[in-house]
């Protein structure tokens, strides 16, 4: 007979924010392949909407990876050992359309799915700043690094944001993007 092994609703929460930033990761990377492609099928996407459309995507990209290390949540997932190494991106370079409006809907999928993780992720930052007085107001986290943290997931969703205002991305899915943007 086994016994349970308490799993405190700290480390839950923060298993959860390390969850939705994972989800968040790969679903950019995908989007960072999208995009590439996209600029080279499309005019419309080439020259400073382009740039500024995989800049956007590297913005939410390094915003992830930072509020990973620095907090420490590569220990709630495996991924982060080689985050590079993804079979959906794999698919996703695979999978690539000579179609631009094909591409188009693809990457807006993909940043819908990295907004909607983020998303998710924020919440569950807020809670476990919250809940977790350690986390916020220890001396190991002098400097608001709980704050941090939130603000951390903010600037990728706020990327993601940016991202689907460059060219006509935003139109392919406004029931959703119009609210967000």
């Amino acid at each position: 007979m086994s016994i349970p092994q308490r799993i405190w609703p700290i480390q839950s929460t923060a298993t959860e924010v390390g969850h939705h930033l994972v989800t968040g990761y790969i679903a950019l990377t995908c989007a960072a392949i999208e995009a590439e492609h996209l600029v080279k099928l499309s005019p419309r996407y080439r020259g400073a909407v382009g740039w500024d459309l995989q800049t956007a995507i590297l913005d939410a990209s390094t915003a992830i990876e930072n509020a990973v290390c620095v907090h420490d949540l590569a220990r709630y997932s495996k991924f982060w050992g080689h985050p590079r190494d993804t079979t959906e991106a794999d698919h996703a370079r695979a999978a690539l359309s000579e179609n631009t409006a094909t591409t188009t809907k693809r990457l807006v999928a993909d940043l819908t799915n990295a907004f909607s993780a983020l998303t998710a992720a924020a919440r569950h930052a807020e809670v476990l700043i919250a809940a977790d007085h350690y986390y916020g107001h220890s001396a190991g986290y002098i400097g608001g690094l709980g704050w941090d943290l939130e603000t951390a997931v903010d600037d990728a969703v706020i990327a993601i944001r940016d991202a689907m205002r460059t060219g006509t991305l935003s139109e392919v899915n406004p029931t959703f993007w119009k609210p967000q943007l």
